[in-house]
């Protein structure tokens, strides 16, 4: 009689060697965009752009978009990237980065629903925002 390994079991969804899983947006998604995993798709997740205003687009699996894609189109998912900042504002290392309310992450801690995706690594002119939204901090 023949035994049935795990690995063969339904549903099966596709990663890569690093822990990215393979996902298609519902809409347009940013390279960057914290997103949330929503419905199955054969061996992909189903993602949207995730949101503090919704408790169903802020809780669950939240993940990274590794690049930009168009909605229906395949992209991967990360549970941790790191982003090199460019913007103006002063930035001091361990600073806590935020699920925003217009479906962006934000420095500002929103009022309601504060959800912690990400810290500050660095200071001065090399600054880094490092994104893991699964993670405990």
């Amino acid at each position: 009689m023949a035994r049935l390994k795990a690995r063969s079991l339904e549903p099966q969804y596709v990663g890569d060697s690093v822990g990215a899983y393979y996902g298609k947006p519902k809409e347009d998604i940013l390279a960057g965009s914290i997103v949330v995993v929503t419905d199955l798709a054969s061996s992909y997740f189903v993602v949207e752009k995730a949101t503090n205003q919704s408790i169903r687009k802020s809780s669950g699996l939240l993940y990274i978009a590794r690049h930009a894609s168009d909605a229906g189109r395949t992209m991967l998912l990360a549970p941790v990237h790191i982003l090199p900042y460019a913007g103006d504002k002063k930035l001091k290392d361990g600073e806590a980065v935020w699920l925003g309310r217009n479906r962006e992450w934000t420095f500002n801690q929103p009022k309601q629903r504060a959800i912690q995706v990400g810290r500050v690594l660095g200071s001065g002119d090399s600054v880094n925002i490092l994104l893991a939204p699964q993670g405990r901090y």
